[in-house]
């Protein structure tokens, strides 16, 4: 008979304490989050002062955009940077091109909008990069369908187009410049930084030899943790630095032999102090002095070469160890290790092998064509609904559709409770804000320190994991739509109405249509999608 459940464990099982500790994880500090925050501060004051100064438009598509440029690195900014710039250049062209064409045609408009959001959403399961694009396409299709019925004049459509131009591409070389000069975060920096410090504390247990008694214990955990690390880096440092991209393969066989030198430093110093082995001792000596010469080689950024006497002392020291009855000491896998890092100066290594711009089901699985008819149809449905009942104030429930257009029904239904807990606490906040604080402030320079201070929280949770990341681009979102979209406060609170409630509809509409057309799950085995958060 089973123990009966305490009260302390009901508690503990309880939804608000999941939710709690959730939230206690997901906004806790880790490195690199504070100065993250930071540097989107920064983009944001300047991009503020920048669009008030200036008189520049759609200031909450400027904030907006710095939430989608600014990343946790400069490989990763620059990246999404250029990707930002390429579509926002597309997809304000292709809008001008189908205002001009459809304007005056409701039915050709509406199919080729829905023409431009399937393929833009095709595109975003068969390549991560022009999938980027596409569903800055498929955003702008449908955010120009809500401004149709409220603008009279296709003139007006065009200024308002080419000002969206302006006000999405200056925020990008303001978070390039931000992320270059304060607190960088470069990965060729930190891959080399790391990787001087990982052979330093490699070689710093040899040096100790057996039982290493001052240096502290070595956790296998941190260990991987730190290889993981240096090769993520590495990855991203080939972005910014064409020798890292060429020598990618090198340096990930290098990575792997710090990874077996590693271990057997690890194994040597947690062997006891027994009594002096002059052999052992031969060879630590020979490490040592390797050691030396391979931290030298990557200060001056060169190849490591062994000298041809010194591998062959190591060499035939290492024999004699080989030799002896018994187990083998630590010190000949750190020979052998060692030796072979020694080597890989003058191995022939292919550069890495480019990945086909397409994935190779890309026009066979019919997957792919599904997920964008089935986002497609809950999109437009979303549009006759609000366009039948004459609800524009609703219009947010078709770019919900967009957003929450994921492979899987679990991705969806992760976007969607981000999407409405972020905006929803947005809302809430601001709310606040305009009843309590703004009655208070008496410029607009109180307006911009109140802002700056609530998007402090907002990118610390856009700074966090992918878990929780996007709803604090929906915190700010929300606050901007109040307060910032006008140049000041919005008193107006049916706006704050609507959008909650076109973000639900959307969230109903889609996950209805997921569910019953082609549900897909995701596969546990698959590896994590790539891309840059769009």
């Amino acid at each position: 008979m089973s123990a009966p459940v305490s009260e302390s464990a009901a508690v503990a099982a309880s939804p608000a304490e999941r939710l709690r500790d959730f939230l206690r994880a997901e906004l806790a500090p880790f490195p690199g989050r504070f100065r993250a925050m930071v540097r989107q501060l920064v983009c944001l004051g300047l991009v503020m002062i920048i669009s008030l100064t200036l008189d520049i438009p759609f200031l909450m598509l400027s904030i907006i955009i710095v939430f989608f440029c600014h990343q946790m690195n400069l490989a990763l900014t620059v990246l999404a940077g250029v990707v930002i710039t390429v579509g926002c250049l597309f997809t304000n062209v292709m809008s001008i091109m189908m205002l001009a064409w459809t304007f005056e045609y409701a039915l050709a408009r509406i199919l080729t909008a829905s023409a431009i959001i399937f393929v833009g959403l095709y595109c975003l399961r068969i390549n991560p990069l022009l999938g980027a694009i596409g569903y800055m396409s498929a955003l702008v299709a449908v955010f120009d369908q809500s401004l149709y019925p409220l603008a009279p004049y296709p003139e007006f459509l065009l200024r308002a187009t080419l000002w969206c131009v302006a006000a999405g591409l200056y925020p990008v070389l303001v978070v390039i410049v931000v992320n270059t000069l304060i607190l960088p975060v470069n990965p060729v920096k930190d891959f080399e930084r790391e990787l001087r410090l990982r052979v330093d504390g490699i070689w710093a247990r040899i040096e100790a030899g057996p039982g290493g008694s001052s240096l502290p214990p070595v956790e296998p955990d941190r260990e991987e943790a730190a290889g993981k690390a240096l090769r993520r880096n590495l990855a991203f440092a080939g972005i910014l630095n064409k020798t890292y991209k060429a020598e990618k393969a090198r340096y990930l066989r290098l990575l792997d032999h710090l990874d077996r030198l590693s271990a057997a430093a690890r194994r040597l110093s947690e062997e006891a102090a027994g009594e002096a082995d002059p052999d052992r001792r031969t060879v630590l000596a020979d490490l040592l002095e390797g050691g030396r010469a391979f931290r030298r080689s990557l200060d001056q950024a060169e190849p490591f070469r062994l000298a041809p006497e010194a591998a062959s002392a190591l060499t035939t020291d290492l024999e004699r160890l080989r030799r002896r009855p018994g187990a083998l000491p630590a010190e000949v896998e750190l020979g052998e290790a060692f030796l072979d890092l020694a080597g890989l100066a003058d191995q022939p290594f292919a550069p890495e092998a480019k990945k086909p711009f397409l994935i190779p089901d890309a026009w066979i699985n019919p997957a792919y064509a599904r997920f964008a008819f089935k986002s497609t149809l809950a999109t437009m449905l979303c549009y006759f609904f609000y366009s039948s009942v004459q609800w524009d104030g609703v219009h947010t429930s078709m770019l919900t559709c967009i957003i929450l257009a994921q492979p899987s029904v679990g991705e969806s239904a992760q976007k969607a409770v981000l999407r409405l807990g972020g905006c929803a606490t947005g809302s809430l906040v601001t709310l606040l804000i305009v009843i309590f604080v703004v009655p208070h402030l008496e410029s607009l320079a109180g307006i911009l320190v109140v802002t700056l201070v609530f998007m402090a929280g907002a990118s610390w949770v856009a700074m966090g994991s992918p878990r929780i990341s996007y709803a604090g681009m929906q915190i700010a979102f929300a606050y901007t739509l109040a307060l910032l979209e006008n140049y000041g406060p919005n008193f107006n609170l049916v706006e704050i109405r609507d959008r909650l409630m076109g973000i639900v509809i959307g969230i109903v509409v889609y996950t209805v249509i997921g569910l019953l057309l082609w549900p897909e799950h995701p596969d546990p085995g698959a590896p994590a999608p790539e891309g840059l958060g769009f």
